[in-house]
C-alpha cells in the first residue's frame, strides 16, 4: 500500500521498457526490504513483465493484457517471492 502499511517496502531503482514483437518487456530493478521483524532482511531482484499493450483512447491509458512475470535474484526467493505475488 502507498501508506507504507505493507509487510515489505519495495523501491524501484530503475525501469527499462523494450518492445518485444507485439508485446512490451518492462524490466524493473527493485530493492525489497522486510518490515515485519527487527531483522529487516532485504534483497535486490530484476522483475521482468511481458504484456501486450492495449491503448484505451477514451481514458488515455495504456493497459497490458496477457501478462507474464519472471523474477531474477541471487537472494533467497522468500522475500522477493512475496513481492512478486503482490505484483
Amino acid at each position: 500500500p502507498e501508506d507504507g502499511s505493507g509487510p515489505v517496502a519495495i523501491t524501484v531503482k530503475s525501469v527499462d521498457v523494450i518492445p518485444s514483437g507485439e508485446r512490451l518487456l518492462i524490466s524493473l530493478l527493485v530493492r525489497a526490504k522486510e518490515k515485519k521483524s527487527w531483522l529487516g532482511l532485504g534483497a535486490e531482484a530484476t522483475v521482468h513483465i511481458w504484456g501486450r499493450p492495449m491503448l484505451d483512447q477514451a481514458q488515455q491509458t495504456l493497459r497490458l493484457a496477457d501478462i507474464q512475470l519472471a523474477v531474477e535474484s541471487e537472494a533467497a526467493f522468500g522475500l522477493l517471492g512475496a513481492a512478486a505475488r503482490a505484483v
